[in-house]
């Protein structure tokens, strides 16, 4: 199982940092597809990717702890890692953002959650995979 998880976040790590610099190499390219012809929303568009993408790379690690621990029936863990993701962190960090940097507080809101929750994944795996022993071998 710990094979699988280590797998699992490598593999989905992966995954999101070619996302991430897809969506670093070509922004103007894919905000195209949805925006046309409006230089103000194109602009706002492209700071709020570069910024709310920021902590993209780990978010693959923090999903795959977070199913982790509700695949095992740790609903207290699972739901805390969720939440803290996209409410415990992400609403006062829109509040407290905003006011001090405005729009661009907004969109570096979700990036610090990531982070934030992603810290919470790391420490709790890495007490729940203490408990896994070392070598199991298979008679």
């Amino acid at each position: 199982m710990k094979e699988a998880i280590i797998k699992g976040m490598i593999y989905s790590t992966v995954i999101v940092v070619i996302g991430w610099g897809i969506t670093r190499i070509w922004p103007t390219q894919i905000i195209n597809i949805f925006i046309k012809d409006d230089i103000e929303l194109m602009n706002i568009s492209l700071e709020a990717m570069r910024l709310e993408l920021l902590a993209f790379p780990i978010i693959g690690f923090q999903i795959i702890g977070s199913s982790y621990f509700q695949a095992v029936g740790k609903f207290k863990e699972a739901t805390f890692l969720s939440l803290s993701r996209q409410i415990l962190i992400l609403v006062p960090a829109i509040f407290i953002f905003s006011h001090y940097y405005k729009l661009s507080g907004i969109w570096v809101a979700g990036p610090v959650a990531d982070s934030v929750s992603a810290l919470f994944t790391l420490a709790l795996l890495a007490k729940e995979l203490k408990m896994f022993p070392k070598e199991v071998t298979i008679e």
